[in-house]
């Protein structure tokens, strides 16, 4: 305990940071995209709704930048430019309205796929096709350096959301299908992001990125479940009827990202504080694996995610409780990742099980 008391008093510095880039992207949000929306909103035609506008400002336009953004630049050594950080802060406030052009207004995906590939040949035929084109055409692309290598990173996105289609409850798609479609458009989608960087990243990295995209897309299911069931989504987090197999699905791609960014060819210190930030993520993703937990051990034993109410599946992460939770798991993973995965092989006998 007092050696890891230790290290959060050396990495203070580094959350400090992280919660000032928060609170910076925060404002940046209210600069850049508020005037915008609220433009849209003013003279529209209610295509954009308050649902899509807590989306973007509260989750993708917020988060992408912010985390992933976070853990690109703390890897490389180097903050994001002011050019990267309107790419990301564009291409995150698109994602729920790119992820909206299918399952919400059920656009044909050839049409999508012009929206992506030739935006300036799209006629929109609403303020929600506009918006997304002018966010995605207009700003994002004029501040990505690269846009060879953020097209060829567009295409697997694409594939990736025509490929969740299958996870609809009307499909017979199995379980395999589904944690296939799963890890195949988390790792895309982090890959996506950082191709608008003006660095590209090299194989190493990009193979570390999709272990993390991966883990992080298994996460946010496990975090919708609640949400995926009144959608008709299915997941391995919906569809799973032992929790205990979840998570052990889940620590074997955590551990498979571990062992992915410690073998780059990056400083250690570099690797350690991204990681950090990842970890917060996992750590809150453990609490909600508790949570569901204990339902499923409240019952017979057997987790049946259709049958319990919207309090037993959501977990609120700004209950203390649950705070206090996801600290005590980050400790842990802290200690965990040094010592198993940092200094040693992550052999399968020298793995993290939490």
């Amino acid at each position: 305990m007092k050696q890891l008391t230790v290290q959060y008093v050396l990495f203070l510095p580094r959350y400090i940071r992280f919660a000032l880039s928060v609170l910076y992207q925060q404002w940046f949000l209210k600069r850049e995209l508020l005037n915008d929306i609220s433009g849209f909103v003013a003279r529209g035609d209610a295509t954009i709704t308050a649902r899509d506008i807590n989306k973007i400002t509260n989750y993708y336009a917020l988060g992408v930048p912010a985390v992933l953004g976070t853990i690109f630049s703390r890897l490389r050594g180097k903050l994001l430019t002011t050019r990267e950080r309107k790419a990301l802060t564009y291409l995150g406030a698109i994602t729920g309205l790119f992820d909206d052009l299918f399952d919400r207004w059920n656009i044909d995906p050839s049409r999508i796929y012009v929206f992506m590939d030739n935006p300036a040949s799209i006629k929109p035929e609403n303020d929600f096709e506009r918006l997304f084109l002018h966010w995605y055409d207009t700003r994002a692309l004029s501040y990505i350096t690269d846009k060879e290598a953020f097209r060829e990173a567009c295409t697997p996105v694409f594939t990736a959301q025509k490929q969740s289609i299958l996870q609809l409850s009307g499909h017979d798609t199995d379980i395999e299908k589904i944690k296939e479609i799963t890890f195949f458009k988390g790792g895309v989608s982090v890959l996506f992001y950082r191709s608008a960087l003006s660095k590209q990243a090299d194989e190493a990295e990009k193979e570390a990125l999709d272990r993390a995209g991966a883990l992080l897309q298994l996460g946010n299911d496990i975090f919708d479940v609640y949400k995926d069931i009144k959608a008709g989504v299915r997941t391995l987090a919906t569809e799973t009827r032992d929790i205990r197999i979840l998570r052990a699905e889940f620590m074997k791609q955590l551990n498979l990202t571990l062992r992915s960014f410690y073998t780059l060819n990056r400083p250690k210190g570099n690797i350690q504080s991204a990681l950090h930030i990842l970890l917060v993520g996992v750590s809150r993703c453990l609490v909600c694996l508790d949570q569901l937990q204990r339902i499923q051990d409240a019952g017979d034993g057997v987790f049946r995610a259709h049958s319990y109410d919207r309090k037993q599946l959501i977990c609120d992460m700004e209950k203390p409780v649950n705070i206090t939770r996801m600290l005590i798991h980050h400790w842990s993973l802290l200690r965990l990742s040094v010592q198993h995965a940092y200094f040693l092989p992550l052999s399968p006998e020298n793995q993290i099980n939490l």
